[in-house]
């Protein structure tokens, strides 16, 4: 199984599979980008913070701010740094009709990525609502290692969870042939467009949160064990 999310989330995804599933599969980590802060200026105090991915929460700083988060697993990271969250949602076209409802007066800060996709922000505004971007952290592809390219090339089975569309464009770009079966789950359809490489079953997550990609996967896993 690759995992092409930086070191530190791919071991944290692993770590939520049940054991037994585990068992029956050798992962491999394989980021295909890196995650940088960039140089953060003072958040202004008035704002309310959309967050849409973890990458942005070193950029809240201690002082205790009101966040409207994508994510429970974003959620309880805000919530356990001391944070209020506003609202959370699984995706950010659920965040963005969750904000156009509540209607918050405070201005709203998008802490987000140098690559983002959609038009949150400008979607706020048409709706009347206060909001801007700040880019606080970036997401640099690199080239996954030569031994891992091989074993990808050689593995007769092959399952392949994907979490966001950058991700699986950057790893589709690098995929070498493959003679054997390709399993690809992704997180949501946005995702599931964005992947161009091989793949013999093309699966999507019944909803973008990681209890669901962990079910698929596990699923994924058993099936390919039972038959």
């Amino acid at each position: 199984m690759l995992i092409s999310r930086p070191a530190d989330r791919a071991r944290r995804f692993l770590s939520t599979l049940p054991p037994a599933a585990l068992a029956q599969v050798t992962p491999l980590i394989a980021p295909v980008m890196t995650i940088s802060l960039c140089p953060l200026a003072p958040l202004p105090a008035e704002a309310e913070l959309i967050v849409t991915s973890e990458a942005a929460l070193p950029a809240i700083g201690p002082a205790p701010r009101r966040v409207w988060c994508v994510g429970a697993q974003t959620a309880g990271k805000v919530r356990a740094a001391g944070h209020t969250v506003c609202a959370t949602a699984p995706d950010a076209a659920a965040l963005l009709d969750l904000l156009r409802t509540a209607r918050p007066s405070a201005p709203l800060l998008h802490l987000s990525g140098r690559h983002h996709r959609g038009a949150l922000v400008e979607t706020l505004d048409q709706a009347g609502l206060t909001a801007a971007r700040r880019v606080v952290y970036d997401q640099h592809p690199c080239d996954i290692a030569d031994a891992a390219r091989q074993v990808l090339a050689t593995t007769p089975r092959l399952i392949v969870p994907l979490f966001s569309p950058r991700s699986a464009a950057l790893l589709a770009a690098q995929m070498p042939p493959r003679p054997g079966v390709t399993q690809v789950i992704a997180l949501s359809d946005e995702v599931r467009a964005a992947w161009t490489g091989p793949a013999d079953r093309l699966l999507t997550a019944p909803v973008p949160q990681a209890d669901a990609m962990r079910d698929a996967v596990v699923d994924c896993i058993a099936a390919g064990s039972a038959g």
